[in-house]
């Protein structure tokens, strides 16, 4: 560590973003450290059951990557889940190996309340103050990687009242014809959401 800061990098949130980006900062032997409220993959482990990764995971495709849903090049999520649309469980799953494989610095449990520029313990005041139950942590650098799904918001889109956010569907349930055939035209969407 160059600085008088606790870490060079303090990374908020432990799924793809956060752990991609962990993985690319170890790369650099920077000291760096992943700070998660919950646990690795989190919201992907909030999901409805019926729900699947929208993106096809495949072991080849046109941008170079071995999968679009992969969060480092040497990894597939198709083929460590062997599955091609995996469920928010098993994506949660991928990412837990990823971490463990690269040996990532991540700490659960841990909710980052306020992040403010920290003080001035190296010669030009830079840096940041993560504020947690457990203290303050200081770095030079914070990467914001929690994600729109810890915290939802829907006032900014016009007509967004009229929506549901994914992150307070509870179920998704196709309706079924009178011959037992999957009705394409009624998708129900379950929600606890009270407003």
């Amino acid at each position: 560590m160059s600085s008088g800061f606790d870490y060079d990098v303090a990374i908020v949130g432990a799924g793809p973003a956060g752990i991609g980006t962990a993985v690319a900062i170890d790369h650099l032997e920077v000291d760096s450290i992943v700070l998660e409220r919950d646990c690795i993959g989190a919201s992907f482990r909030q999901w409805p059951a019926e729900m699947r990764l929208l993106t096809p995971s495949f072991p080849a495709n046109a941008f170079g990557a071995r999968d679009l849903n992969a969060i480092t090049p040497d990894t597939s999520p198709a083929f460590a889940l062997d599955r091609e649309h995996p469920t928010g469980d098993q994506y949660a799953a991928y990412l837990e190996a990823v971490s463990e494989f690269h040996d990532l610095p991540v700490r659960t449990g841990v909710d980052v309340e306020s992040v403010s520029p920290g003080p001035a313990t190296d010669a030009d005041g830079s840096g940041f103050a993560l504020e947690t139950a457990d203290g303050t942590i200081t770095s030079d650098y914070v990467v914001w990687a929690a994600g729109q799904f810890q915290y939802p918001s829907d006032g900014s889109i016009p007509a967004s009242s009229h929506a549901v956010h994914i992150s307070s569907v509870d179920r998704v349930v196709s309706s079924r014809g009178r011959n037992g055939r999957r009705d394409s035209g009624l998708v129900v969407i379950l929600s606890d959401r009270s407003q």
